[in-house]
């Protein structure tokens, strides 16, 4: 039953605010949570305020006491989620606590709402209680300062502002008094204006996160491949380093493509970015899940090798990787063969730190590189290490 309210409640969000792309949901929430951390604390103060200023307002000599009995309760669980605001602000959430505090404290608003509104209008109506016509006054401005609270949580703002304005405005309009006409209209205004900002104020936060996504991407990208950008890159092998452990070793490995200078400058800047975007391509799809790839310039890219379990482990990683990049590609009508030489180094046998294990994998590289120039000429073999360095994995390609 829970479950399908909140469904019914997201689909109603959807046709009256605007909507939030998915990959902005965590970011959302925590901003979401942030606010009402600081602004649902004072929407209680001001609830509780307001609550109190219409039992004063509507006291006269004679009314049963009883009949304060659900203003007095509105007080008591006011107060004791101030209490729990309080308490909550002393420690960071996780993301998931943090969306049951939001479903909690959004429920806990519309309950206020629901029985500040029920109470108010069965004052308004009833001949005993005094200053009628300001009681409903009180609750329209309690409710507005509510709503600004909760204008982060657009569906419960909105809740607050239909269950706590519109019953007691109703009422008033039909009473027929000029006075109360007027002042019941006056609220319905108040009460559509006040959703108007609170609809801003969403599409304004979804608009900055949107643009804070995209920033991030177009930061942390290469904009040509897709791939991680060598600033991205760096950023997530400093990630892994900190959060290594015996147990768990990492590897990381440079790839440098063959010839691709020679197809620059024979075919052109165009067809060099073609293959390098079938390269970044070729690369992802070899990659485990963990393991991460970007491009660091040019046609040099670089990878990070996550629980690796022994040297066989990487040379079989590293062996899968150039056994689907080196296959031939069609650009522009031509068959040109593709191929490249790694390079790899284990932490923490070949580096403790993450620069001097990428100064290890580069070594391996160009030591490679220097003997397949000695060598060159071979077909496109795969060809195990023959060598005492066991940082080295290749593919020899004549291109």
């Amino acid at each position: 039953m829970k479950g399908w309210i909140i469904t019914q409640l997201m689909r109603i969000q959807h046709r009256l605010f605007t909507p939030s792309p998915s990959d902005i949901s965590e970011a959302l929430t925590e901003l979401q949570y942030d606010r009402c951390s600081r602004e649902v604390p004072l929407m209680n103060f001001v609830a509780m305020l307001s609550t109190l200023l219409i039992m004063v307002a509507s006291w006269a000599p004679g009314i049963p006491i009883y009949y304060y009995v659900i203003p007095a309760l509105g007080l008591f669980f006011g107060a004791q989620q101030l209490w729990a605001w309080h308490i909550r602000n002393k420690t960071r959430a996780t993301l998931p606590e943090m969306r049951k505090i939001l479903v909690n404290s959004a429920a806990w608003g519309g309950i206020f709402a629901s029985s500040a509104s029920a109470w108010t209008l069965f004052a308004f109506l009833h001949p005993a209680f005094q200053n009628q016509t300001i009681l409903p006054v009180f609750l329209m401005l309690g409710v507005l300062a509510s709503s600004a609270c909760y204008s982060s949580l657009p569906i419960t703002a909105t809740s607050v502002l239909v269950i706590g304005i519109w019953p007691c405005s109703i009422a008033m309009i039909w009473t027929g008094a000029t006075v109360d006409v007027l002042m019941g209209t006056a609220d319905l205004i108040a009460g559509f204006m006040q959703y108007r900002f609170v609809a801003e104020q969403h599409r304004q936060n979804v608009l900055r996160l949107t643009l804070q996504r995209d920033a991030l991407i177009l930061a942390n990208t290469d904009h040509l491949t897709g791939l991680l950008n060598h600033r991205a890159f760096m950023a997530e092998l400093d990630r892994v380093a900190h959060t290594a452990n015996p147990a768990r070793p990492y590897a990381v490995a440079m790839l440098d493509l063959d010839g691709f200078k020679q197809i620059n400058d024979t075919l052109g800047h165009q067809m060099g970015d073609q293959l390098l975007k079938i390269v970044a391509q070729r690369l992802t799809e070899q990659c485990r899940e963990g393991d991460l790839v970007g491009r660091l310039g040019g046609d040099e890219f670089a990878f990070i090798f996550q629980n690796v379990t022994s040297g066989v482990d990487i040379e079989r990683r590293t062996s899968a990787i150039m056994s689907g990049l080196c296959r031939a590609v069609l650009l522009d009508s031509r068959s040109l063969p593709v191929g490249g030489s790694l390079g790899y180094a284990i932490w923490p046998d070949q580096g403790i730190c993450p620069t001097s294990l990428l100064a290890s994998a580069d070594r391996a590289l160009y030591r490679l590189k220097r003997k397949r120039r000695i060598a060159r000429g071979e077909e496109i073999t795969l060809i195990p290490t023959q060598t005492s360095d066991p940082q080295i994995s290749h593919l020899r390609a004549n291109l």
